[in-house]
């Protein structure tokens, strides 16, 4: 029995390698390998409360997000591919790209992190660069930067002694806050970052990066968590588990990929919360789960998936102390749970929701930064909320938002 054991054993770990080495072939990827925690279903009419009326009593100026324009997305079926990011939300900072290529920053100027050559803080949209097509906020390092991809798949960077944007690499089609890169040929490669264990192997420099695994189409991580998405939908994982944040169901540290789940259609890696949407439009969750993070109704800590909601396109968790999440129906409704101390749920309150609570409709895209968030409708137009002392949000005032207000036009809509 002992010698069928180990015979069984290895097998296993060959076939985890040929999958990782070899690629997704014929999409014949093997299902969950880890428990799977399905929690109760959510009645939408008891622990799902959308707000009916949005309550702007300390929003004067606030519009109401209208309902008018259908959802792009499909409700099923989702594929996995390389998203753009039009949006990123940074501590008390944000940026974004409009439908010409314009990427413009606003906000809390210290350490450069607006790119535009000084240390201002700017309470409207400046523009910062052309030519952008996906852009997000680099959260792990002591200073703030951040990321951008041009039309030729040129990497540019910026924050710290680089006030304005600097290139960094040539064919790079997608990157992680850890500077892990998708190349054009969809391999993923580690390039060290400020944690050694970013690249799995040792701390390098983004001009010698290491290869980790083919047929990538997505990366996000935690900073010594890293998850990769490859095209059949398989879901792997490594780095330090003692929080169980890898989702396989132990606390065992990974030196190299696991396999978490297959039929994935997109993954995000946040504070407290790891969100996964399956090819079904399912969206699961697990982790520390921090003022309900996750999403399940509770405050439980999860080291395996729970199922959340359904009909889910897109997803997005937060970096800060907040632990928010937020997602995305197939009706282009926007649902939010999670920390809300500065009213960065948009929900008009500033009480922590531990299952998702209805904010806005007709959005298809969402980002979150340093206690606020911004959300851009089907038409184009940016909404942002929460945090802003420093004039994050880009309505031309430093007054805290608790419900969405209308900050600018003509965003970028990224691919679904």
């Amino acid at each position: 029995m002992g010698n069928l054991r180990k015979k069984f054993v290895t097998a296993a770990v060959v076939l985890a390698f040929l999958l990782i080495f070899v690629g997704c072939g014929n999409n014949d990827s093997p299902d969950l390998i880890i428990p799977v925690t399905e929690s109760q279903p959510i009645p939408e009419t008891e622990n799902i409360s959308p707000q009916t009326q949005p309550n702007s009593a300390d929003d004067n100026n606030a519009e109401t997000p209208t309902n008018t324009i259908p959802s792009p997305y499909p409700p099923l079926s989702l594929n996995p591919q390389t998203r753009m990011q039009t949006i990123a939300a940074g501590a008390m900072y944000s940026l974004v790209i409009t439908d010409d290529g314009i990427l413009w920053s606003w906000g809390w100027g210290a350490d450069g992190r607006l790119g535009d050559g000084g240390t201002a803080d700017r309470h409207v949209p400046a523009p910062v660069l052309d030519d952008a097509t996906s852009v997000a906020v680099n959260w792990l390092g002591a200073i703030a930067s951040n990321l951008v991809i041009r039309t030729d798949n040129s990497l540019w960077t910026w924050g710290g002694q680089a006030r304005t944007p600097q290139w960094l690499k040539d064919d790079v089609i997608a990157f992680s806050n850890s500077f892990m890169i998708i190349k054009s040929d969809n391999s993923l490669w580690g390039t060290g970052g400020n944690i050694p264990s970013y690249a799995v192997t040792e701390n390098i420099n983004m001009q010698n990066p290491v290869w980790i695994m083919d047929d990538v189409v997505a990366v996000s991580d935690l900073g010594t968590i890293t998850f990769a998405l490859q095209s059949c939908g398989s879901l792997w994982a490594w780095g330090e588990n003692t929080l169980g944040g890898l989702g396989d169901g132990t606390r065992e540290n990974r030196d190299a990929p696991v396999l978490i789940m297959s039929d994935v259609a997109s993954v995000f890696a946040g504070v407290g919360s790891v969100m996964v949407i399956r090819t079904d439009g399912s969206l699961w969750g697990w982790g520390f789960n921090h003022r309900g993070s996750v999403g399940d109704g509770t405050t439980i800590q999860r080291i395996a998936p729970v199922w959340i909601m359904d009909n889910v396109v897109a997803v997005s968790s937060c970096f800060s102390t907040e632990a928010a999440t937020m997602a995305i129906r197939s009706d282009g409704s926007l649902w939010a749970w999670g920390g809300n101390d500065s009213g960065n749920l948009g929900d008009g309150t500033t009480v922590d929701r531990h299952s998702p609570v209805w904010i806005m409709d007709n959005v298809v895209a969402v980002s979150q930064g340093g206690g606020h968030a911004m959300a851009v409708q089907s038409d184009g137009s940016l909404w942002a909320w929460g945090l802003n002392n420093r004039g994050q949000l880009g309505d031309g005032t430093a007054i805290n938002r608790h419900n969405p207000v209308r900050v600018k036009e003509n965003i970028m809509i990224p691919n679904n």
